[in-house]
Protein backbone atom coordinates (compact mmCIF):
# COMPACT_ATOMS: atom_id res chain seq x y z
CA UNK A 1 0.00 0.00 0.00
CA UNK A 2 2.62 2.44 0.59
CA UNK A 3 4.31 1.70 -2.54
CA UNK A 4 1.37 2.81 -4.50
CA UNK A 5 0.50 5.98 -2.64
CA UNK A 6 4.19 7.06 -3.18
CA UNK A 7 3.56 6.93 -6.86
CA UNK A 8 0.41 8.17 -6.71
CA UNK A 9 1.38 10.93 -4.88
CA UNK A 10 4.70 11.43 -6.24
CA UNK A 11 2.57 10.89 -9.69
CA UNK A 12 -0.02 14.10 -8.57
CA UNK A 13 2.33 16.50 -7.54
CA UNK A 14 4.22 16.28 -10.85
CA UNK A 15 1.09 16.79 -12.45
CA UNK A 16 0.18 19.78 -9.59
CA UNK A 17 3.20 21.94 -10.52
CA UNK A 18 2.98 21.01 -14.39
CA UNK A 19 -0.57 22.38 -14.05
CA UNK A 20 0.36 25.19 -11.91
CA UNK A 21 3.39 26.48 -14.31
CA UNK A 22 1.22 26.40 -17.42
CA UNK A 23 -1.41 28.13 -15.93
CA UNK A 24 0.65 31.06 -14.30
CA UNK A 25 2.73 31.43 -17.82
CA UNK A 26 6.04 30.09 -16.48
CA UNK A 27 9.32 28.95 -17.68
CA UNK A 28 9.04 25.59 -19.03
CA UNK A 29 12.88 24.61 -18.21
CA UNK A 30 11.91 26.35 -14.44
CA UNK A 31 8.36 24.74 -14.12
CA UNK A 32 10.22 21.16 -14.98
CA UNK A 33 13.20 21.11 -12.84
CA UNK A 34 10.33 22.26 -10.07
CA UNK A 35 7.73 19.47 -11.16
CA UNK A 36 11.15 16.54 -10.78
CA UNK A 37 12.15 17.82 -7.58
CA UNK A 38 8.49 17.57 -6.33
CA UNK A 39 8.34 14.12 -7.06
CA UNK A 40 10.93 12.53 -4.37
CA UNK A 41 8.79 14.68 -2.29
CA UNK A 42 5.88 13.59 -2.56
CA UNK A 43 6.85 10.06 -2.91
CA UNK A 44 8.31 10.18 0.92
CA UNK A 45 4.80 11.56 2.23
CA UNK A 46 2.60 8.96 -0.03
CA UNK A 47 4.77 6.28 1.54
CA UNK A 48 4.26 7.54 4.92
CA UNK A 49 0.88 7.76 4.71
CA UNK A 50 0.27 4.81 2.88
CA UNK A 51 2.46 2.83 5.73
CA UNK A 52 -0.04 4.41 8.15
CA UNK A 53 -2.94 3.12 5.91
CA UNK A 54 -1.55 -0.45 5.81
CA UNK A 55 -0.59 -0.03 9.77
CA UNK A 56 -4.23 0.98 10.18
CA UNK A 57 -6.07 -1.54 7.83
CA UNK A 58 -4.03 -4.42 9.29
CA UNK A 59 -4.88 -3.39 13.12
CA UNK A 60 -8.16 -3.24 12.65
CA UNK A 61 -8.68 -6.71 11.02
CA UNK A 62 -6.64 -8.11 13.52
CA UNK A 63 -8.50 -6.75 16.36
CA UNK A 64 -12.03 -8.07 14.71
CA UNK A 65 -10.87 -11.11 13.80
CA UNK A 66 -9.26 -11.82 17.35
CA UNK A 67 -12.76 -10.73 18.92
CA UNK A 68 -14.75 -12.83 16.64
CA UNK A 69 -12.41 -15.87 17.63
CA UNK A 70 -13.11 -15.58 21.13
CA UNK A 71 -16.57 -14.90 20.68
CA UNK A 72 -16.62 -18.25 18.83
CA UNK A 73 -14.72 -20.75 21.29
CA UNK A 74 -17.21 -18.82 24.16
CA UNK A 75 -19.84 -19.84 22.22
CA UNK A 76 -18.15 -23.50 21.62
CA UNK A 77 -17.90 -24.03 25.94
Amino acid sequence: MARTYAIILGSLGFCVVVARGAVGGADVASTMGLACASIPVMAVIGAWVGHLAAVTVDDAVRYRFRDQWKQLKAERN
